[in-house]
């Protein structure tokens, strides 16, 4: 479905993909001028993109329309390319992971109760730039694994070769699903053997083991205190169909706080490298992105990378990266 033009009480809107930077993550520039076409009718409903940093380009998806839309994906190189609707969502964002290949797959919320604001992950895949999607597979099943009130991430892990789901249950719990694997799985911290909570959408990024190490899969979640929500963090690796994260890896806090949900991403491709492959993405206060660099290695923190201000509301921004090792913060510009 491509929705018709439409405004809403911000008036007519001029969103645009927004932020590119050198592959050192210190030098940001606009994009460009050109921007899906539809995306200026999303209503600020935060666009996901491939979070991997493999293969070329980049892939973003986005609710499309109104408060229940259509869930429109397009690939971008040097310009951007439509890729088609595949599904209908609630308000919150879908989430895109793409393999060395080119296979992507866009997940995205179905609605299944919604008196209780209880929808089900679904998945769809395409391996030729989006002519022939799949069917739609629910990630989720009927007995646990429901989501409530936040979006979907994923991820691709190289290592394993297998696509990783994840979203905020129904009681605030991180789960998560690997590839085809049987099991729902609790994300665990190693610290309390207790599951992870989330007041938001968590994120996952996976990055080549020879980069970042053994722990090639950084975690992020936002928790809060009183009026304050701040992101945690951790990292791990895929063992079999589930995510390991060492009993060292106690989890951690980013130093600021966040007015909505954190996103990370993994920036490593053909071009020269930085020393700090991961990025995260927050909004301060609803006007302001802010964005970190981390080393590879658990042990790493992050450091200042870059802040500027744009006018994201009422959607979130995202971390995106591409295989030519570009980072891109995801912004709607009002």
């Amino acid at each position: 479905m491509r929705p018709v033009a439409q405004t809403d009480y911000y008036g007519s809107r001029s969103e645009q993909i927004s932020r590119r930077s050198s592959p050192d993550g210190l030098t940001w520039t606009e994009v460009d001028s050109s921007t899906p076409s539809n995306l200026v009718e999303s209503r600020g409903r935060t666009a996901a993109s491939n979070t991997s940093g493999i293969g070329t380009g980049m892939v973003a998806a986005f609710t499309a329309y109104g408060v229940f839309g259509s869930v429109e994906v397009y690939s971008r190189n040097t310009v951007w390319s439509y890729w088609g609707s595949v599904g209908s969502l609630s308000t919150y964002h879908p989430a895109v992971a793409r393999s060395s290949t080119g296979a992507a797959w866009v997940s995205y919320l179905g609605q299944y109760d919604t008196n209780n604001h209880l929808q089900k992950v679904i998945s769809r895949r395409t391996i030729d730039a989006g002519v022939t999607w799949s069917a739609g597979v629910e990630v989720s099943n009927s007995i646990v694994g429901r989501t409530k009130n936040s979006g979907i991430a994923s991820t691709f892990d190289a290592v394993s070769g297998k696509v990783i789901y994840f979203w905020r249950s129904s009681n605030d719990e991180i789960l998560y699903k690997v590839g085809d694997g049987p099991t729902i799985y609790n994300l665990i911290d190693p610290s309390t053997s207790t599951p992870v909570r989330t007041t938001d959408t968590p994120s996952i990024a996976c990055g080549s083991a020879a980069v970042v190490g053994s722990d090639n899969c950084l975690i992020a979640w936002t928790n809060y205190d009183s009026w304050s929500r701040w992101t945690n963090w951790t990292q791990g690796y895929v063992s079999g169909d589930s995510i390991v994260i060492p009993t060292s890896n106690v989890v951690k806090a980013h130093p600021y706080v966040t007015s909505g949900s954190a996103s990370v991403s993994y920036a490593y491709g053909k071009a020269t490298q930085t020393p700090y492959p991961w990025s995260i993405t927050l909004t301060q206060g609803g006007t302001a992105v802010y964005t970190w660099r981390k080393g590879g290695s658990y042990a790493s923190n992050f450091v200042d990378q870059r802040s500027f201000s744009e006018s994201p509301m009422p959607g979130l921004p995202f971390s995106a990266a591409t295989g030519e090792g570009f980072r891109y913060a995801i912004v709607t510009d009002q």
